[in-house]
């Protein structure tokens, strides 16, 4: 949900759903290995340049960072940010504004669509890096949503699920846990390099259920 909130918020949005669209059809094994190939300085020039493509920036007053936790909103403030607009003094006011507009949204059901929204000032985060840190921290609401729902706003619309998966950041669940036990299991020699996706195929096939269809390559095998 990265691009631009102002006059310019559509145009984002589109690039947006653009690149979301190339993502999804160029497969996982070749973007990997291309981000590899790719010095870390230019990786993050290039992600950076496709994520806010088409944002004019004399216009946007705050915009989306990429991430996946939550949702960060960052002010274009002046002084900070290179094209900033944002006088300092008006701020607060306009995370009041940001924060109040967000908190209309709703799931399909009528249920609020985000749980929190916190300033990072509030935090008490400190350091060198301080300063490149987002302004809101913009948390959804714990309920499993379809990929295809979006949200509604009675005061700003509707606003449909682009690209892939749900369209939401915050793919992670704090209550999640893990349970490691000794076992008998031996490594397994990797068809490709390993991957996120690996962990669900790589259970599936240590307690013997189906793997056929699935994406990822089991890492472990019961001898």
């Amino acid at each position: 949900m990265a691009g631009g909130l102002g006059e310019t918020g559509a145009r984002g949005a589109g690039a947006s759903s653009l690149l979301s669209t190339v993502r999804s059809i160029v497969p996982t094994g070749l973007r990997s290995w291309i981000a590899k190939a790719l010095p870390d300085k230019w990786a993050v020039e290039l992600a950076t340049r496709l994520e806010l493509r088409g944002v004019d920036w004399s216009h946007t007053q705050a915009f989306m960072m990429p991430n996946d936790d939550a949702g960060f909103v960052r002010l274009n403030l002046c002084g900070r940010e290179r094209d900033g607009i944002v006088d300092p003094r008006d701020a607060d006011a306009l995370m009041e504004t940001i924060s109040t507009g967000l908190s209309t949204f709703k799931d399909p059901d009528g249920t609020p669509a985000i749980k929190r929204i916190v300033r990072i000032s509030d935090l008490g985060i400190d350091g060198h890096c301080s300063s490149q840190m987002p302004d809101l921290i913009v948390q959804w609401n714990d309920r499993a949503v379809t990929p295809t729902a979006g949200v509604s706003s009675a005061t700003y619309g509707e606003i449909s699920s682009q690209g892939w998966g749900t369209g939401r950041t915050g793919c992670h669940n704090g209550d999640a846990w893990a349970l490691l036990v000794p076992g008998r299991s031996r490594l397994k020699k990797p068809q490709k390099t390993p991957h996120v996706v690996d962990i669900a195929s790589t259970v599936c096939a240590l307690i013997g259920a189906d793997t056929q269809g699935m994406t990822g390559q089991p890492l472990l095998e019961r001898p």
